[in-house]
């Protein structure tokens, strides 16, 4: 027999043995629908790694959707939606309901509850930091709700996420035996501590002393009245019965308190023994009526299972379990219970849009089968109850059984349902919660029984990440300086300083084997590479820029200056005077940190995506990523940086260093052969390595030597580096670990030690290598995803020695030519962007804050704000200005008659950073973006009290300026994300601002940008732009593009003034005028390379108008 005949005909066999004849026509119909549903296929169709990437992924999304950032409290809805919840003051006053339901605060202990223990499950059976820390979360979150109400013993429902004083003191059965229940799970886990167990138990004890002090019901605070669904559990029946017996066993297991003991055998033996018979298979067992919660009964009794030693009565309780899933599974919905929440004409309605076959789905199985996808646009909340929800708690009763021979046919379907629905378009936290709570039971039960993956796991003992090479000793087991995942580190004399997690850390290493901590600084964000020199640090921190930091005084580092980088800063040197920062696709931008406190921009070298950079003796040298290319620039003049060569490598490039004549170069990802797009083909994975060049001349760099290592792709773990130092290179090849490498003869490298830091994560591979430094004896390596480690390399390892170097000075700037076709407004910071209010306009620029400059036959300042943070972004409504301002948030302001710039209001969104704005007119609503991934839409309607009512995100990033300008209609916004695409938004709909649900997946460049014309939306594309209607989406081939220009450069961020299309690329400096007047085939009118960053061009008074980042604000006097 199949392990599917067998799983079923286990389920019918219980059924029919413990049901009367009289009802064997029922179980034969169940038969009948089973046997046409069950899938023939059991199992999950994928590998170890599979499971758990997606499964933690489901997880995060869930949390981060509904769980409060601070108290890890669960809610009933998306926490973005606040706004629209029940306020503090009603629930007070016990609205809409005394027991909260619809107030989205309801069910806190029974979310919080339930995914505890479904994580707790998923830990146990492989253990996994992501899992052990949430567990920590929802325990600690369990204890907030346990200590809001005054009344000791009660488990109320909250409190409101805005006022831990709002909660409904009127609870249920299901709240407290969940909370009850899952603090017992906890407490005899391995990660209670014993603090943790004492707190248990003394809360258990005052809940179960309070139940039976009221005959085990739930009474409200008063001690008087009876709670909604507060009846009490000692009841003679099988509903009963599965209610008070777990709950009472746990109060025993999780105390050790002898009298819940005692009062568990009570409760079985009474009656003769009546409640024993009733926790036995058989015709007695009955579901709860509402087809939608059943399983918090089986949740309450796979406790119990769990919880039991005696091998006859788990027994027991198994098939109890299995046979409730099964009566479960083939269950009708609605039922006659849930029927009568509708009418007859809407049920006749929701039948025939989501097409039932007759009145009722018969069973979980065909719930599911008649699901698509479109249903949830257009029938919402039924469609997502009838055919995900009903079917899930189906599911989620089946796994509780935790026999593989019952779960393994339902795995398959159990798969399809966790990967094929769009929970963003659920808003129902108790069907996001299931999901979470399913697919962490599914993870658990895999990794128990290895069998239900169709992929079997490899073997842990024969893993291997490379091929027999020969990689030379491992390296000792490091020691540990516990300050948690660290990116990069470096050595400055008797010093090292890292950075990780937004914090500096500085340790004195003047015995290299045992390093002290000695100071710390935080705030610095999203931390990438470090160079330390003369006492002063420097800090890139991708889209946060770069920090300058005083470390003269170890103990004490302190902040001199947060300076605005031209793009992501990610790699860093410095020569002189001049830092080098890498900004990814805009090149490398040249600083002038003579003035530590005062930055200031000198140059950019368009090297193409620049990662990583050294320097000396007046040249630059760039490991370029998606080329894969080292660009070598000569930089005595840092005002003109000029390319002298590029050269190729056989590897996506990075970390650089020179060592004499000799320039090494550390590459990554796919190598140059082709294909290697996919895993299996020739370049695919195996651009691993160090390459070795002479570069006597720097404009004819010669290549020594290449050696490969590992081959591997992991697009998350994408940084390799290389460090030379005693005739030896030191390899940091992210989860390849560190290779040391034997340089003595740079023709024949030859290997020497390797080490790889310790496995993390739910796909269990080894942590990835930020950055390392060697020292006499050892080497710091920085763990990105473990710690900073240092490892011992006696008699090889050796402090780097300086190389003599030619420092950089910054001559005087040669003063501009008169006449040209434009005049330039400059300030000490990048113009970002540019909107009008009446004759003035309005200018974001950075670091120098908010101008306002009258744009007459002269340039006139008429008034500047210096803003809390970074200015990117500028949009004007009516009489009222928009700014854009960092980690100050949106500023809201007005003009006086003065021309100054007036405070009228502030959106802030703590811990985070906002880019962009736009705020189409009538001005109802302004669109923002927050950090480097999220939308948040505010009622702008009263300035001063800016309000949230949508935040969304998908997938991708937002790099900056991806929102379209204008609306669609008047009412439809978009937004891309770089990989995800096109998103639109109904901003005109009664309820206020949603997802349209409408997206469009091409990947149109993160460089590029949205528009609104005659109606349609345009968005640019290498050498032209598409036309889209959001309503019929074409794809973007070659035949739907316009073109303008070169088919290989982005046009950039496009305005529409008149026919004219204008388009700004801010990473090549490219400008295009084209007329537009029949869209379908647009002439080219000129192109033009600014020496700045170019955002989008505005037109006024006939005139062409662009920020140009440092390069300010050009005016152009003369028309194309």
């Amino acid at each position: 027999m199949s392990p599917r005949n067998l799983a079923f005909a286990v389920l019918l066999a219980v059924m029919m043995l413990t049901h009367p004849t009289a009802r064997m026509g029922e179980v034969r119909a169940a038969q009948q629908r089973q046997v046409k549903i069950i899938p023939s296929r059991s199992g999950i169709p994928v590998d170890e790694k599979q499971l758990d990437r997606y499964v933690v992924r489901l997880t995060k999304h869930y949390l981060a959707d509904f769980q409060h950032p601070k108290t890890h409290v669960l809610y009933g809805a998306r926490l973005a939606t606040k706004g629209n919840w029940t306020t503090p003051a009603d629930v007070k006053a016990g609205k809409p309901h005394p027991w909260g339901y619809g107030s989205r605060i309801a069910d806190t202990a029974l979310h919080c509850g339930h995914m505890l223990v479904a994580l707790l499950d998923a830990h146990e059976s492989k253990p996994d930091p992501f899992f052990r820390d949430n567990c920590r979360k929802l325990f600690e979150a369990l204890k907030l709700i346990g200590a809001v109400c005054p009344e000791e013993g009660l488990v109320p429902r909250g409190p409101h996420p805005d006022d831990r004083t709002a909660y409904y003191n009127d609870s249920s059965i299901d709240q407290h035996t969940t909370y009850i229940i899952s603090l017992a799970r906890y407490a005899n886990s391995t990660l209670a501590s014993e603090e943790d167990k004492v707190w248990i138990r003394e809360k258990l004890q005052h809940i179960g002393r309070r139940l039976e002090k009221y005959d085990w019901s739930i009474k409200r605070a008063d001690g008087r009245t009876q709670a909604h669904v507060g009846f009490s559990w000692k009841g003679m029946v099988f509903n009963h019965v599965s209610i008070l017996l777990p709950a009472v066993h746990a109060l025993y297991r999780g105390t050790g308190d002898a009298h819940w003991l005692e009062a568990y055998n009570r409760f079985l033996d009474e009656r003769d023994g009546g409640r024993r018979e009733l926790l036995k298979p058989g015709p007695h067992l009955q579901l709860n009526g509402h087809p939608i919660y059943a399983n918090q009964g089986g949740f309450r009794l796979n406790a119990l299972y769990r919880f039991q030693t005696d091998p006859a009565q788990k027994a027991l309780l198994h098939d109890v379990l299995a046979q409730i899933a099964g009566m479960q599974l083939s269950r009708d919905f609605p039922g006659p219970f849930y029927k009568r929440f509708h009418s007859e004409e809407e049920w006749k309605r929701a039948r025939a849009s989501l097409g039932w076959d007759d009145e009722h789905l018969h069973g979980a199985e065909i719930a599911w089968r008649k699901f698509r996808p479109a249903m949830l646009d257009q029938q919402g909340g039924m469609a997502a109850l009838a055919h995900v929800r009903f079917p899930l708690g189906g599911y989620h009763m089946v796994l509780a059984t935790e026999d593989p021979e019952l779960i393994a046919p339902h795995l398959p379907t159990i798969w399809d349902m966790l990967t094929q629905v769009d929970l963003e378009k659920i808003s129902a936290a108790e069907t996001n919660y299931l999901f979470a709570v399913v697919a962490l039971h599914t993870y658990a039960v895999c990794h128990r029984h290895p069998e239900l993956l169709q992929t079997p796991r490899e073997p842990t003992s024969e893993r291997r990440n490379d091929s027999d090479t020969d990689y030379g000793a491992t390296l000792s087991n490091p020691l540990n300086l516990a300050i948690g995942p660290t990116i990069d580190v470096t050595v400055d004399g008797q010093h090292a300083y890292a950075i990780g997690r937004g914090r500096l850390s500085i340790f004195d290493i003047s015995k290299s084997g045992e390093p002290k901590a000695v100071g710390f600084l935080d705030g610095l964000e999203h931390v990438r590479q470090i160079v330390v020199a003369k006492g002063i640090a420097y800090v890139a921190s991708r889209e946060d820029g770069l920090f300058i930091i005083d470390v003269e005084e170890r103990s004490r580092p302190k902040q001199l200056a947060h300076y605005d980088t031209i793009e992501f800063a990610t790699g860093v040197c410095l020569s002189g005077d001049v830092l080098f920062v890498a900004c990814r696709q805009f090149g490398v931008e040249l600083v002038d940190v003579s003035t530590p406190t005062r930055p200031r921009h000198v140059s950019t070298v368009r090297t193409g995506e620049a990662q990583s950079v050294v320097a000396r003796r007046g040249f630059l040298y760039a490991g370029v990523w998606g080329t894969s290319e080292v660009v070598i620039a000569d930089v005595r003049n840092p005002w003109e940086p000029k390319i002298v060569s590029r050269t190729p490598l056989d590897g996506f490039g990075d970390g650089l260093d020179l060592d004499g004549r000799y320039l090494y170069a550390a590459t990554g990802h796919h190598s140059r052969e082709t294909p290697r797009r996919n895993p299996g083909d020739a370049g695919y994975g195996r651009g691993h390595g160090l390459e070795v060049f002479d570069v006597s001349d720097p404009a004819v760099p010669k290549c020594v030597s290449r050696v490969k290592l590992p081959a591997m792709y992991d697009i998350h773990a994408d940084m390799w580096s290389v460090t030379v130092a005693n005739a030896h290179a030191f390899v940091a090849d992210t989860r390849n670990g560190v290779f040391v490498l034997n340089v003595e003869n740079p023709a024949r490298p030859r290997f020497v030690g390797r080490w790889q830091a310790p496995r993390v994560g739910s796909d269990d591979q080894f942590g990835y290598i930020g950055g390392l430094v060697p020292v006499d004896d050892h080497v710091y390596v920085a763990g990105g995803a473990t710690d900073l480690h240092v490892l011992a390399v006696p008699n090889v390892a050796r402090a780097v020695v300086p190389e003599a170097d030619k420092p950089l000075r910054i001559p005087p700037a040669r003063p501009e030519e008169a006449g040209g076709r434009y005049r330039v407004y400059r300030t000490s910071g990048q113009v970002y962007a540019v909107d009008f209010l009446g004759d003035n306009a309005i200018l974001a620029c950075g670091g120098a804050g908010l101008h306002v400059v009258r744009l007459g036959a002269e340039l006139q300042v008429v008034s500047t704000l210096e803003t809390e943070d970074l200015a990117t972004d500028v949009s004007v409504s009516g009489d009222l200005v928009y700014a854009a301002e960092g980690a100050g948030g949106l500023g809201v302001y007005d003009l006086s008659e003065s021309g100054r710039l007036q405070s009228r209001g502030r959106y802030r969104v703590p811990g985070k950073t906002v880019k962009q704005v736009e705020v189409p007119q009538p001005g109802q609503y302004a669109l923002v973006q927050i950090g480097a991934h999220r939308l948040h839409i505010l009622d702008v309607s009263e300035a001063s009290k800016p309000r949230r009512v949508l935040n969304d995100s998908h997938m991708g990033l937002l790099y900056g300026d991806q929102l379209m300008r204008g609306l669609i209609d008047d009412r439809y916004a978009c937004l891309f994300w770089h990989v995800s695409g096109l998103h639109w938004y109904d901003l005109g709909g009664e309820g206020g601002p949603t997802y349209a649900n409408e997206n469009h997946p091409a990947r149109i460049g993160s460089g590029n940008g949205l528009i609104v014309h005659q109606g349609q939306t345009l968005a640019t594309v290498r050498g032209g732009y598409v036309l889209l209607d959001r309503k019929n989406l074409p794809d973007l081939g070659a035949s739907s593009v316009y073109r303008v220009g070169h088919p290989r450069k982005h046009l950039g961020k496009p305005t529409v003034f008149g026919n004219r299309l204008y388009a700004a690329d801010r990473q090549s400096g490219l400008v295009t005028v084209a007329d537009i007047s029949d869209p379908t085939e647009p002439q080219l009118i000129e192109q033009f390379v600014t020496p700045g960053n170019p955002g989008r061009v505005q037109v006024r008074n006939n005139t062409m108008i662009i920020p140009d980042g440092y390069n300010g604000l050009l005016v152009f006097d003369r028309k194309p």
